[in-house]
């Protein structure tokens, strides 16, 4: 008999193969994480330079909530977001979460919407921009979780931190700062208030915590091993269905210490929360928006719940 027998799924040389894929890609992401918590800036750093092409300035939620999408930094991800809430109180204050800079069109876009008043750090890899945000606006204030703080401040002066800053008086009735159980310190979660009314909707801004790349069409070799290396892409649903974010391997392998009490942390939250929860946006991909407004984002948490109920990466 001379028919070659080809490994199955549930073989041992498959398995074997499964383990190294993954050690590798563990091995890749790893470096790519060292190498963006020892990178320094240049000495000269100008809003121009880092102004490498973006979209436009889309609004997601009315007066409220707005977002643009530019190029990745030169590690991670091909694109990046930056989420601005402006707080639904009449002051003009802007936060700006993950801030990038853009072109003088958009940055007056900005300014005209309101003062740019805190810079949010989400966590030590999305720190490219900080500085030049800062030395723009100098008069913002910068934030960052107190465990990104050191490598934050290798490019900008941490004025507060994100838990800090959300307790204030003046801000604590718009905004939440939260961390997830069972992720450790990573990355701190921000709920904003959308609207003015009592028991009004929701955002849920997160960067690095969850991904909702749409996986690229006629993707290249480069596009498809950083598919696979970083593990965030995600199916589109059809037009009508509620868009479900991945848990992508970054936080699998450097944020979750704990999987079962990050499942229930997102269990409970869907359960209390969820239907509060106009829009979840991310640090990279498409924003998550509700399809039916009884229940919220509620079934997009339910969706991480369940990636999380058995470790993998």
């Amino acid at each position: 008999d001379n028919t070659v027998a080809m490994a199955s799924p549930e073989s041992s040389s498959f398995h074997t193969f499964r383990i190294a894929a993954t050690a590798l890609a563990i091995g890749t992401a790893s470096l790519i994480a060292y190498k963006a918590t020892k990178k320094s800036p240049p000495k000269e750093e100008s809003w121009e330079s880092h102004c490498t092409g973006h979209g436009a300035l889309f609004e997601i939620w009315p007066h409220t909530l707005f977002t643009v999408e530019a190029k990745g930094c030169s590690q991670g991800p091909p694109t990046r977001n930056m989420t601005i809430y402006k707080v639904p109180d009449g002051s003009n204050r802007l936060v700006i979460y993950n801030g990038i800079a853009v072109d003088d069109k958009t940055i007056a876009q900005v300014e005209a919407l309101g003062t740019p008043t805190v810079l949010v750090v989400p966590n030590f890899y999305h720190r490219c921009c900080a500085a030049v945000w800062k030395k723009r606006f100098p008069e913002i204030m910068a934030v960052c979780p107190e465990p990104a703080r050191k490598n934050a401040e290798k490019v900008v002066r941490v004025d507060e931190t994100t838990e800090g800053w959300a307790q204030m008086p003046e801000w604590s009735d718009w905004i939440r700062a939260m961390t997830i159980d069972g992720w450790g310190p990573f990355e701190t979660v921000l709920e904003v208030k959308l609207e003015k009314k009592e028991g009004g909707k929701k955002a849920f801004l997160v960067c690095d915590l969850l991904f909702t790349v749409p996986y690229a069409e006629n993707a290249g070799y480069a596009d498809r091993f950083a598919v696979w290396l970083f593990d965030s892409s995600i199916e589109l649903p059809r037009e009508g269905e509620l868009i479900i974010p991945k848990v992508a391997r970054i936080s699998r392998v450097f944020a979750i210490h704990d999987w079962s009490k990050a499942e229930q942390w997102y269990r409970d939250y869907a359960r209390e929360h969820g239907k509060d929860v106009a829009v979840i946006a991310v640090g990279h991909g498409v924003v998550v928006k509700e399809v039916d407004a009884e229940q919220g984002c509620t079934d997009a948490f339910v969706g991480v719940a369940n990636q999380l109920s058995k470790p993998h990466w």
